[in-house]
């Protein structure tokens, strides 16, 4: 909707003349706007012993990794009633967990890498464990057989054989410019993405988990330094979206693994630790606000479209069909209902209105002529209104006719109403 008022022109690239109290159309700023989506609402939770650092959704099972507590299993099968299934307490802190089969990999911090059967969710045991010098395991990936390890020591990224989940032996290091704490990897056909808060977003050959060349930095390929703190990272086609800590989400074009760019971002309330991605929206555990859901149908240009603040602090995300799981620190799992964000389910009726756009020093408004640009789905309906006394008054008007005003004034607004008429 573009609209045009005498000497006053409105195309919501800005919200400078938008009355926040009276508005509640989404776009308003980004140059368009459109009937507000349904919000995403809360479904149930699951408030574990300890701090919920990360989740991993298993068809009707949530894995936990709940910090001194180690991992519980809650049984999600109805998301609105989550209950307790099992738990095994591992010996350090249990921060990042991956599932390969009958196994779960939790980075279990001083501890090294835990692999723990998982076989009979209800029993988890111990199968096999693993240290290493500078141990401080943060987030595990299996690939190949290849427990990917992101530790937050000095030498940040590890990797371990876990072709026997029984007796999992530790193979390397590799070094680059990891300057402090390692947080999340992910792996991505002949590469290994380290998410750093030191260094930003790093890149690994990992042709050779070896890394024959260590310690001389033969596998490292490149590194982006993001505007914020990288703590997380989530991958589709040729771009990398990491959580980026203070400044939200940032994009990277990825296509050239050896020189990545930086192409889009978008700030969130909080501080983005983790992230999802499902379709074109991504899914950010922000801090202290929790969950926030950002379009990325455009990569260069993504935007916050819903979000629902969580009782905890969020750390980590995992999305499966029409549910968010959210591992929430002290709050344990909460679970989150965003397919209306996803499927963009609207809400029956959107206002737009504006502040005072023109108040003359003397001589009251008498008529006025307003343009528009719009346009009207099928089952949906535009009205326009306009007051010249500040809102006290308002009067229908169509689009391209002069409007002669009844209650005249000298403080114009507009405003105009969408309907959903379904």
């Amino acid at each position: 909707v573009k609209a045009s008022s005498i000497t006053f022109f409105e195309d919501f690239t800005t919200t400078t003349y938008q009355d926040l109290s009276n508005t509640n159309v989404t776009g308003w700023g980004n140059g368009n706007i459109s009937l507000p989506s349904k919000t995403i609402s809360y479904i149930g939770s699951y408030d574990t012993p300890g701090t919920a650092m990360d989740v991993y959704i298993d068809g009707d099972y949530a894995f936990i990794t709940d910090g001194s507590s180690g991992l519980q299993v809650i049984d999600i099968s109805d998301p609105a009633n989550p209950g307790l299934l099992g738990t095994y307490d591992t010996t350090g802190s249990a921060e990042g967990i991956d599932i390969d089969g009958n196994y779960a990999y939790i980075a279990d911090k001083g501890s090294g890498l835990q692999v723990i059967n998982i076989a009979n969710p209800t029993s988890p045991t111990l199968a096999g464990s693993v240290t290493y010098p500078n141990v401080d395991a943060r987030d595990v990936k299996v690939e190949n057989n290849i427990a990917f390890i992101a530790d937050g020591s000095g030498d940040n990224f590890k990797t371990v054989n876990v072709v026997n989940p029984a007796a999992p032996v530790y193979i390397h290091w590799a070094s680059g410019p990891l300057t402090a704490t390692a947080s999340s990897v992910i792996i991505a056909d002949l590469y290994a993405f380290v998410a750093d808060s030191g260094a930003g977003f790093t890149i690994y050959d990992i042709r050779d988990p070896t890394f024959g060349n260590e310690p001389t930095g033969g596998q490292y390929v490149a590194k982006y330094n993001t505007p914020g703190i990288s703590w997380d990272i989530a991958l589709a086609g040729n771009f990398a979206y990491i959580a980026d800590g203070s400044s939200g989400l940032s994009v990277l074009d990825i296509t050239n693994p050896t020189s990545p760019t930086l192409v889009g971002t978008c700030d969130t309330p909080g501080d983005a630790k983790g992230i999802a991605l499902a379709g074109n929206f991504v899914y950010i555990a922000d801090g202290s606000a929790g969950l926030q859901v950002i379009d990325i149908s455009d990569p260069t240009n993504p935007v916050i479209v819903d979000s629902y603040d969580t009782p905890g602090t969020a750390y980590k995300v995992d999305v499966d069909g029409e549910h968010a799981f959210v591992a929430d620190g002290t709050a344990g799992l909460q679970i989150i209902e965003v397919s209306r964000s996803r499927n963009r389910q609207f809400m029956p009726l959107g206002v737009a209105q504006s502040t005072t756009i023109l108040s003359p020093n003397s001589a009251s408004l008498v008529s006025v002529t307003l343009t528009s640009t719009d346009s009207v789905p099928i089952n949906t309906n535009i009205s326009y209104y306009i007051s010249a006394d500040n809102g006290l008054n308002w009067e229908y008007i169509v689009p391209g006719l002069e409007h002669n005003f009844m209650n005249t004034g000298n403080q114009l607004k507009w405003k105009s109403i969408l309907e959903n008429i379904t």
